[in-house]
């Protein structure tokens, strides 16, 4: 399942809310049986939807490529690297084209803004962060794969730090993956 996405500044207005009607003309039962059955079906569908939404508050987002270093649920939102720390003798690196490559996320959120950013070497506090595209807003739950995000030439042959931060109603979430920077031909 891919999700809507729109590459737009965003701003963190609330969407529309429509309101459902259920008609009820086609039943033939008096109308206090109607009446009756249109609760318990208002009630069975309301009861679902708190379930819902009760399990999807605790759901984040997950970095799928390049692999995140290391992913808490619970911890997802202390950043800038969702409670892990960055270590380049014991983390896994991967190799990343400065020309462009793929970020691959999937989001447990009906709609969320990401930003990929990135820097050099493994000061994971730093403040130096590069925003490498636009933040991209996604509407709809699944996955998201940005299929060539650069970095600058200049960085080629040393080692960073790619973040994506998720913007999402229940705050704002973090991972980050170790990378090589090469300039390979694609």
């Amino acid at each position: 399942m891919y999700a809507a996405v729109t590459k737009r500044p965003y701003s963190r207005q609330l969407p529309e809310l429509k309101t459902l009607r259920f008609q009820t003309s086609f039943l033939h039962l008096p109308s206090n049986e109607n009446q009756l059955l249109i609760t318990s079906f208002t009630m069975v569908h309301f009861s679902l939807a708190v379930v819902l939404l009760a399990s999807l508050s605790s759901a984040h987002f997950l970095l799928n490529y390049p692999p995140t270093i290391g992913f808490d649920d619970s911890l997802e939102g202390e950043g800038p690297c969702g409670s892990f720390t960055v270590d380049f003798s014991q983390d896994n690196v991967t190799d990343f084209n400065v020309g462009g490559s793929e970020i691959a996320v999937t989001s447990i959120h009906p709609q969320a803004n990401w930003l990929f950013r990135a820097t050099l070497g493994s000061n994971q506090n730093t403040t130096n962060w590069t925003q490498l595209i636009p933040i991209v807003q996604q509407t709809g739950l699944g996955d998201y794969c940005e299929k060539s995000i650069a970095v600058p030439a200049s960085w080629a042959g040393q080692q960073g730090i790619i973040s994506v931060v998720q913007d999402a109603p229940d705050g704002i979430l973090y991972q980050v993956r170790l990378l090589r920077l090469s300039c390979r031909l694609r």
